[in-house]
């Protein structure tokens, strides 16, 4: 009944927004037979709370018959997924449009297009990994809705961090959901982020000002020795990744971390798996194993994804944590496609 009502609800909120102008910042699409649409989705985040509107970004190639759903990790929008900068090298959107596939890039409460004024956030606590897998099935369910009927064969999610955490609890829990899942810079252990904590309270900063505690962003600086190998990255895209930052919850980190390190979500996935990391990710490499080669890392996960059919694994060479902002992301970007056409669809 849930599921009508948003359905409905969806419809009535989607007019007039299909076919609306690129959102500012967002680089054009790289081909004239591709259509985005800027959409805003109702969802709820748990008994009490009221609607909220979560904002993505539908493009469309010509023909396409998959569509693969983008969520944002930990303090990004989905700017992450449609890295503005030297796009034909840093989006992620780009090339999977290119490539035939549909894309919805994700912005998750509080984040990107999905961001209120402060005074009309949801409450910190509201927001774990739990509620925001849940409001990402009820995305998921609201589909034909906005997109005009069952327009793709096959729908998978692909997850950066915290928004691969989210993804694999949609994959276990709502099995109807999707077809496959790439997840990204998510591996079973118990994240480590050194020994200072790298965020503070995003009202402290003056693009976040008002916003509710419990909210909080990376410190200044932070962002490069965390989220990249700094002798490969350019840093330029540190400076840009800094400059477009977003926020997260400290109730989100305390709930992905305890996924993180449990079987209980993966062993209850049921469809293909492909997991990706970089080699020199000094959140889940540098401490807890190896991340030398793709059977390093399987060698770790395969216990961890039992009912999976097909679990496949990619390690990007010289990259850390944010891998989509690395010079050689197009190498792991070719390869998600190639793993999609052959375990989804194209």
């Amino acid at each position: 009944m849930r599921s009508a009502r948003l359905a409905t609800a969806v419809t009535i909120m989607v007019v007039g927004l299909l076919g609306a102008t690129p959102a500012v910042g967002v680089p054009p699409t790289p081909h004239p037979a591709v259509s985005c649409r800027d959409l805003s989705i109702p969802v709820t985040l748990g008994a009490g709370q009221p609607l909220y509107l979560m904002g993505g970004r539908l493009c469309v190639p010509a023909g396409a018959t998959v569509l693969q759903i983008l969520v944002p990790g930990f303090t990004y929008s989905s700017d992450y997924w449609d890295f503005p900068y030297e796009p034909d090298r840093y989006s992620y959107v780009r090339a999977a449009n290119t490539a035939g596939f549909a894309t919805l890039s994700i912005d998750r409460p509080g984040t990107g297009s999905s961001a209120l004024p402060p005074s009309q956030l949801p409450p910190a606590a509201a927001l774990t990994v739990d509620s925001e897998a849940d409001a990402l099935h009820q995305v998921l369910t609201a589909l034909p809705a906005v997109t005009g009927g069952n327009r793709f064969a096959r729908t998978m999610l692909v997850g950066h961090s915290l928004g691969a955490t989210e993804s694999a609890i949609v994959a276990a829990r709502f099995p109807g959901d999707v077809d496959g899942v790439i997840l990204t810079s998510d591996l079973h252990s118990t994240p480590s982020l050194g020994a200072d904590d790298p965020n503070h309270p995003a009202a402290e900063e003056p693009k976040f000002a008002g916003y509710p505690a419990g909210y909080v962003t990376t410190r200044k600086g932070v962002r490069g020795p965390l989220f990249y190998d700094t002798d490969y990255a350019d840093p330029k895209v540190i400076a840009e990744d800094d400059k477009r930052k977003s926020v997260g919850t400290i109730s989100e980190l305390a709930t992905g971390n305890d996924v993180s390190g449990s079987p209980t979500v993966s062993q209850g996935i049921s469809v293909p798996v492909l997991l990706v990391v970089g080699r020199n990710d000094r959140i889940y490499c540098a401490q807890y194993r190896s991340c030398a080669d793709a059977e390093a890392v399987l060698t770790h996960e395969r216990g961890y994804y039992t009912a999976a059919p097909e679990l496949d694994a990619f390690v990007l060479p010289d990259a850390g944590h944010s891998i989509n902002l690395h010079p050689n992301a197009p190498d792991w970007f070719d390869a998600a496609m190639k793993w999609t056409t052959d375990h989804v669809g194209h």
